[in-house]
């Protein structure tokens, strides 16, 4: 069981490949984003609006992906008045919330940007020189 959570919090699949997953409340944009980052045309509509974040947060914690680590993205923003694209930052600098809208398409480089920092942390690089 250990090696499995270990296994989640690398966010890894067994190809070795970054994996990134979309979660979310009902309603919170999660088709727009995905539309918005890959052109895939996915269509979702459903009126129902859950309480807020932390309805996510505990079903994450029941299949036992709460040791993932996690970019909050909050999403329509275009919605509100005053808010602005950005990324909020940890103490030691690392991205742990996107503000974007995923309608208008404001912040999603944001977003890739954030991403790929959380990401290349993961990726190790090395140089070998070996004697003829």
């Amino acid at each position: 069981m250990e090696k499995q959570r270990e296994q989640g919090r690398r966010a890894r699949t067994r190809a070795d490949v970054p994996t990134v997953a979309l979660v979310g409340y009902t309603n919170a944009g999660k088709s727009t984003l995905f539309n918005e980052m890959t052109a895939a045309g996915v269509y979702a509509d459903d009126p129902r609006i859950d309480e807020n974040i932390a309805a996510v947060n505990e079903v994450l914690a029941e299949i036992e992906a709460d040791e993932i680590p996690v970019l909050l993205v909050m999403n329509k923003i275009d919605m509100l008045d005053g808010f602005v694209p950005r990324i909020d930052r940890n103490e030691e600098n690392v991205p742990v919330r996107v503000w974007l809208s995923a309608q208008t398409g404001d912040g999603i480089s944001l977003l890739f940007q954030a991403l790929t920092e959380r990401l290349s942390g993961d990726i190790a690089h090395y140089s070998l020189s070996l004697p003829p």
